[in-house]
């Protein structure tokens, strides 16, 4: 049976063992049925624990961590992503795909195609992104900044590769500048449905960004999210294998 990954906040952790927060718990017992004896696997954003479940006077359980391991983060690539907001269902399915993905930060931008300010409810993004790193083995947990305007968003430090999404034509393809480029940092800026007004991608080229495109598609805001991540994603993964290649022939040449 597959141990089950749930992520537990640090201080939720001691040496005494894990005390699990009351969402968590309801889903160990009513959702997994999970009893004492079974193992499952706790992160809490820095290390991964294997814990033993055991019961309490009140009926409930914790646990007793049985082996931590400190474990590095899976992805090879600092990625922010900042996205024109969308419906909250869109909205999850970015934060989730793209967490699996392996994006450090979401930052969702306010344009003047934005149809409304998102409720935001952060509680229930830090839910989705926890459990999508439960999912795909991340131990970290990427952070979701609040609602901010383009203007904002552009005046901020930005560091690394700066690429916006465009629907201009002659505009490069997202991997040739990936290619380009030797910095594993990378900012990504996805528009709203419709795509940015001309002054908006005018004022983020004026500040590093470099359009691309992901080719003659017209896609959802959601879609383009997940597609550009996804390919900087496979991207970065060849340039590290690339690089073990490398040092592992240099070493056997020695």
């Amino acid at each position: 049976m597959r141990i089950r990954r749930i992520f537990v906040p640090p201080e939720g952790i001691s040496r005494e063992g894990v005390v699990f927060p009351p969402k968590t718990l309801r889903y160990l017992i009513r959702v997994l049925r999970l009893e004492p004896g079974k193992e499952v696997e706790v992160f809490d954003g820095s290390c991964t624990y294997r814990v033993k479940l055991v019961g309490c006077e009140e009926g409930g359980l914790h646990g007793v961590i049985v082996r931590s391991v400190a474990a590095e983060p899976i992805h090879p690539c600092d990625v922010t992503l900042a996205f024109g907001c969308v419906r909250p269902g869109p909205f999850e399915e970015i934060l989730r795909h793209c967490t699996e993905l392996g994006v450090l930060r979401f930052v969702p931008i306010l344009t003047s195609r934005t149809a409304r300010r998102p409720d935001e409810r952060k509680e229930r993004w830090d839910a989705v992104v926890a459990s999508a790193a439960a999912q795909s083995g991340r131990v970290d947990l990427p952070a979701v900044e609040s609602p901010m305007s383009l203007n904002d968003f552009l005046a901020s430090e930005l560091t690394g590769l700066r690429l916006v999404l465009s629907t201009r034509p002659n505009t490069s393809p997202l991997l040739k500048e990936l290619e380009r480029s030797p910095s594993l940092a990378l900012v990504l800026l996805v528009g709203p449905e419709g795509g940015f007004e001309p002054a908006e991608e005018d004022r983020a080229r004026s500040v590093g960004f470099v359009p691309v495109n992901l080719g003659s598609a017209s896609l959802r805001t959601e879609t383009a999210a997940v597609v550009s991540v996804g390919a900087a994603a496979a991207w970065f993964n060849l340039v590290r294998h690339r690089s073990e290649i490398v040092r592992n022939e240099a070493g056997q040449s020695d």
